[in-house]
């Protein structure tokens, strides 16, 4: 989002427009319980930016006096000065506030990625399985600012090379376009939302992207919103009748309503969806536009436009400032009362002061008033931005921060599998110039074990690999995340990417018998797919499907089943690691007894089910992690997790390795 464009026709309205963009925005994101769609916001601001931006362009280009030049200059003066300052005070402020090694290398990333305008991207391939809690990433809302910055380079272009030789028809063009982007968001969102995000030619941009997420972040899913905006203004669409304006007025506030009462973040978004506050938007503009309607004298209400004035600069402030206060107090859903008026109070005061003494000046030139001038300070504040994102990323976090009680567990928060971009983006056996993932001694033509699983095999891969080289054998993976490993009849999952990766595992199973197989999985997950209720203890229900998927294996394949690592509310080690930064002494083990009996209901299916096939023996991690009459989480050296489910790769070595050595010495 940007800051307001005032001209002759500066209308009050547009701006307490932005002021319910803006507070809805900062509502929802403070607790979305009490405006579940507030974050529909971003795309009115997406249709205020196009209604006013495109309708400057199209204005300059049909007298004569574009200029590319003087375009940026204008947009560099809106965006760049208040976004240097924020992101330089949020910067420091994440060094200060102590984020986790793992948690502020990712805001390096994130810092280096909005510097070059592509954030959007960035945090398009990082919202898979593994993506870190919105609640750790200062920099989440400049995805935004990416959007617009990337479409105020495009459409000028598109325009200027254009439009001279399509005059009469560039409108029409502009609306086709604005279909087609359309049509392609409904394409990705609401059509074929869970599968892989690619684009020809160029697949590794985009990481593990799924569609639905390349049609929230991606701007050629967004690009109609402000095409939609920029249509109005240059088919300078207006309604005589002043009842027809109330209406349409009227109409489009509703729609917004709707949107924030009745849009949540589970919803398929944007898509079609995204008609409710995008049209809604442009009916009030319109119905606005010609006559002083009741809903343009109310958001003409001076409080509103004064904070639809400082729009911007709440937008950039509202969210580092919740996320790190969130942080540091440890508070991941939502702060207390006195805590959330205290933010509120120094967001608006710094909002204030960002828009009085930072973007004001700048904008009206009474700073940096020639143009080289100007470029050369925000060249050099962006380039000084990604240079502090590449430090902090380089650096590993800084974990010299960390007080060293709460080291061992900053260090290995978050890390895990070093090989998952290799092989859980996928290993695909038999396409053309596919690279499988091997373990251990990496020889393909003499394969000897397969690892097969979900997530927790990923994370297990680095003890396989090694497990491999000791015993002096390959193995391969495979597996997709969110993806239980059971063959069935019936595909227990709709994802193409999860039944794709266990066709292939059951083809090279059956063309590989004598290969011994290694399951492993978080298993609670599987529980979906059954007849399971919430909140039950009886996990049997896994058993049929467990009976199934050993009856499709090869009778000659010797198969071991690795049972359920122990896992923690979201926010232990979180809480952990400032307790211990705290100089509290925290103990990093559990009664053995609690440890084993909270697992054992997991188990249940699966204990039912091996005795019956002599080619499958159990084992069960507990037995590494667990000494004499507690259970650890941690040693001397190292902590054994890098989050609430998932084993660090420390704590991979230090338990699944030994348990996998253990068991293939005892069957020798």
């Amino acid at each position: 989002m940007t800051v307001p464009e005032k001209s002759a026709s500066y209308r009050p309205d547009v701006d307490g427009l932005r002021a319910v963009a803006v507070l809805a925005v900062i509502v929802y994101h403070f607790n979305a319980a009490w405006l579940p769609g507030g974050f529909t916001g971003v795309d009115i601001f997406f249709v205020i930016s196009g209604y006013f931006i495109i309708g400057i362009i199209m204005r300059e280009l049909r007298d004569g006096k574009f200029s590319l030049v003087e375009f940026w200059e204008r947009r560099v003066r809106r965006i760049a000065p208040a976004m240097i300052v924020v992101l330089g005070g949020v910067t420091v402020a994440s060094y200060y506030v102590l984020l986790i090694p793992n948690d502020f290398v990712n805001f390096g990333h994130s810092l280096m990625a909005q510097s070059v305008s592509v954030s959007n991207w960035w945090f398009m391939r990082e919202s898979g399985y593994f993506a870190a809690p919105v609640d750790s990433v200062p920099l989440l809302h400049t995805w935004t600012l990416s959007v617009e910055e990337q479409f105020y380079i495009l459409f000028p272009l598109l325009a200027l090379f254009i439009y001279p030789y399509t005059k009469s028809k560039f409108r029409l063009l502009m609306i086709g376009i604005t279909m087609v982007s359309f049509l392609y968001s409904v394409m990705l969102v609401n059509v074929s939302p869970s599968n892989q995000f690619s684009i020809p030619l160029v697949p590794h941009l985009w990481g593990s992207a799924s569609n639905g997420s390349a049609g929230f972040y991606f701007i050629a899913s967004r690009f109609w919103e402000l095409l939609l905006g920029g249509s109005i203004a240059v088919y300078a669409i207006h309604v005589s009748s002043r009842w027809l304006s109330e209406l349409l007025a009227f109409g489009g506030l509703g729609a917004i309503a709707a949107g924030f009462l009745y849009i949540t973040n589970t919803t398929p978004f944007p898509g079609i969806l995204a008609l409710l506050p995008v049209l809604g938007t442009a009916a009030l503009i319109v119905g606005n536009t010609h006559h002083s309607t009741i809903m343009r004298k109310a958001l003409s209400f001076p409080v509103l436009v004064y904070i639809g004035l400082i729009s911007y600069s709440l937008y950039l402030w509202h969210w580092p400032l919740l996320v790190l206060s969130r942080y540091q107090l440890n508070s991941q859903t939502t702060l207390s009362t006195q805590d959330q008026v205290l933010l509120l109070i120094a967001i608006f005061v710094l909002s204030a002061l960002t828009y009085h003494f930072v973007e004001n000046p700048i904008r009206k030139k009474r700073f940096l008033a020639n143009r080289d001038h100007l470029f050369l300070v925000a060249l050099t504040g962006i380039a000084l931005l990604f240079a502090a994102g590449f430090v902090i990323s380089a650096g590993k976090g800084y974990p010299s921060r960390v007080p060293l009680e709460a080291r061992n567990i900053a260090l290995t928060m978050g890390e895990i599998n070093p090989r998952q971009a290799e092989c859980f983006t996928r290993s695909l056996i038999g396409v053309p110039n596919d690279k499988p993932c091997l373990l251990g001694m990496q020889d393909p033509a003499n394969i000897d074990y397969v690892l097969w699983g979900d997530c927790h095999a990923n994370i297990d891969i680095p003890a396989f690999d090694e497990f491999g080289r000791r015993t002096n054998r390959t193995g391969i993976f495979f597996g997709s995340s969110a993806c239980p490993p059971f063959l069935t009849e019936k595909p227990l999952t709709k994802d193409p990417r999860c039944i794709d990766e266990l066709k292939k595992f059951a083809a090279y199973m059956q063309a590989h018998p004598t290969a011994e197989l290694f399951i492993a999985s978080e298993w609670e997950r599987a529980y979906k797919y059954t007849n399971y209720t919430e909140g039950s203890n009886n996990f049997s229900p896994l058993a049929p499907l467990m009976h199934e998927t050993l009856s499709k294996l090869p009778k000659e394949t010797k198969i071991t089943i690795l049972l359920r690592t122990q896992t923690f509310p979201e926010t232990t080690f979180h809480d952990m690691f400032f307790r211990l930064a705290r100089g509290e002494k925290l103990p990093m083990s559990m009664p053995r007894h609690i440890w084993e009996s909270s697992l054992e209901s997991f188990h249940a299916g699966i204990r039912e089910v091996a005795p019956h096939f002599p080619n499958v023996r159990v084992l069960n991690p507990s037995d590494t992690f667990c000494r004499g009459d507690f259970c650890y989480i941690a040693d001397d050296n190292g902590f054994y997790y890098a989050d609430a489910s998932h084993l660090s790769e420390y704590g991979v070595m230090q338990n699944i390795l030994p348990l996998l050595l253990a068991a293939d010495s005892s069957s020798r």
